[in-house]
């Protein structure tokens, strides 16, 4: 299945390496998106930076961060990843099928990342900018969405009016190589008994993604 995006590989085999998922690299003749995700999210955050700065000269660094966060984070990339196809091209093996993987927040975006690493790989970093940037450009131009609180300030201002706390993260297993890290990272609100699991490539992106799901259970508003 084609991609909904203006570019035609003149490497298919990086297309192939980027919309495939780890669970079918267990046959070592098969190359997963993992190293081109660890490529592709940092082409993205630079491009999604280098486009901030250009459009908003009279922010100061803390909001270009706090805007940054909104455009870089799982909601945006998932949401960008089912509009260009990658849910349905997507490679996986019959136990994540089984599991609604193709629908997974993080297995959108990891492999949203890749997709743009493997185009940066493919040609460069300004024909990698203009693939993405008309991507990203309707959350850019929404101000209600860049400027949304991020998962984890949300839940810290909950917890503070609430209880008086502040959430405690805890990591419970980092797994993988160097460059191929999975983060498993659990949020909790101290004297409750409230707690959710989160899974990233990096801890802070674990960590969003175990507030955005505690977020979720609680109902915050």
């Amino acid at each position: 299945m084609s991609l909904k995006i203006e570019y035609t590989f003149k490497n298919q085999s990086l297309i192939e390496e980027a919309l495939t998922h780890p669970s079918l690299s267990k046959n070592k003749s098969i190359k997963s998106y993992e190293r081109l995700e660890f490529l592709g999210d940092n082409v993205v955050n630079l491009i999604v930076a280098q486009e901030l700065y250009k459009k908003f000269p009279e922010f100061a660094e803390g909001k270009l961060s706090q805007i940054h966060s909104n455009l870089v984070r799982t909601k945006t990339l998932a949401d960008i990843g089912k509009k260009i196809g990658i849910d349905q091209a997507l490679k996986l093996d019959h136990g994540d099928e089984a599991l609604d993987g193709r629908n997974n927040p993080s297995t959108l975006e990891n492999a949203v990342e890749a997709l743009m690493g493997a185009i940066f790989i493919d040609s460069d970093f300004e024909t990698t900018r203009a693939i993405a940037l008309p991507l990203w450009m309707p959350y850019i131009n929404d101000d209600a969405y860049i400027l949304e609180r991020d998962a984890k300030s949300s839940l810290q201002e909950w917890a503070q009016k609430k209880y008086g706390v502040l959430p405690l993260y805890v990591v419970k297993s980092e797994t993988g190589l160097a460059h191929q890290k999975e983060f498993t990272i659990s949020v909790e609100i101290p004297n409750t008994t409230d707690s959710a699991i989160g899974k990233g490539t990096s801890r802070k992106k674990a960590e969003t993604d175990a507030a955005s799901m505690l977020i979720e259970i609680l109902n915050i508003k």
